[in-house]
């Protein structure tokens, strides 16, 4: 683990290196955050406050690598097996409460309906660590 925390340039450093390094271009990271390519010329340039988490946090999944690693806190750029898989299945959980919930047109019941899948999701998770932890 690193000291300190890097300054903005640095980040938007790391950010241009990262991009770089997937060979992704500017458009299609700006596709991915919801932004123009000024945008993230502007990151990479001027660079990003280390402290916007909110901003950091969106880049550091579209790069697949770790806010730590962009704001200099961990040498670590890649995202473990764990969190790269933890990441997958929540984004499919995701997509499946909404496509449940999209034929359900009323709001109270929608919110009732995803209530429910989430516990069962959350059971779920608990009786596989636990039943996974027994073997």
């Amino acid at each position: 683990m690193k000291e300190g925390i890097f300054t903005a340039k640095q980040v938007g450093e790391r950010i241009k290196e990262r991009r770089t390094e997937l060979h992704c271009t500017m458009e299609m990271l700006g596709d991915e955050l919801g932004v123009n390519k000024s945008t993230i010329q502007r990151y990479e340039s001027k660079g990003v406050d280390p402290k916007k988490n909110y901003i950091l946090l969106s880049i550091a999944e579209a790069l697949d690598t770790t806010v730590e690693w962009l704001t200099g806190q961990s040498d670590e750029r890649e995202l473990d097996t764990h969190t790269r898989i933890k990441s997958e299945l929540d984004k499919h959980i995701s997509e499946y409460i909404n496509d449940v919930t999209s034929y359900i047109a009323d709001e109270k019941h929608q919110e009732l309906v995803t209530d429910i899948l989430i516990s069962f999701i959350d059971m779920f998770g608990v009786f596989s660590y636990h039943f996974g932890k027994a073997q």
